[in-house]
């Protein structure tokens, strides 16, 4: 089995949506896993997330980008929310109070789904023991070396 890694949405936002940068760390991190030395792991939370700007301002060509990203891809797989991970996210905000529901369900499907790490920019992010939280800063790369 490979080794799985969870993207969280600010992943692909960072990737698909910010041309400022040449090469961003978003999409180091997807060329890394096209690499083959990971899968990339998201929820359906993901999809929604990152479907409702370009929805919202019209912006048909990042929707379909997005789409055809989770669609056609092999090296990121898509999981559904289902009772297991609401349970284990519901676990997860009865201890961690300050942990917002969708982020309880992107940590639990991380879990649920065997994740060795979790990638967000979000450094205030709760992951529990058993998981590698790695920051989408300029160190990201060679931690997900590291972890192969």
């Amino acid at each position: 089995m490979s080794l799985r890694i969870y993207l969280d949405a600010n992943v692909f936002i960072d990737a698909f949506e910010n041309d400022d940068v040449p090469v961003t760390r978003g999409r180091t991190v997807l060329d890394h896993l096209r690499g083959g030395e990971a899968v990339g792991v998201i929820s359906e939370l993901v999809v929604a997330e990152l479907l409702t700007k370009p929805l919202e301002t019209g912006d048909k060509e990042l929707c379909d980008a997005y789409e055809a990203l989770f669609e056609s891809s092999s090296t990121i797989e898509t999981f559904p929310i289902d009772r297991h991970v609401l349970v284990q996210a519901a676990r997860l905000r009865a201890t961690v109070k300050s942990m917002r529901m969708p982020d309880a369900i992107h940590v639990a499907a991380a879990k649920l789904h065997n994740c060795a790490a979790f990638v967000t920019a979000d450094r205030r992010l709760f992951v529990p023991e058993g998981i590698r939280a790695i920051n989408l800063d300029a160190s990201a790369i060679d931690e997900l070396r590291a972890l192969a």
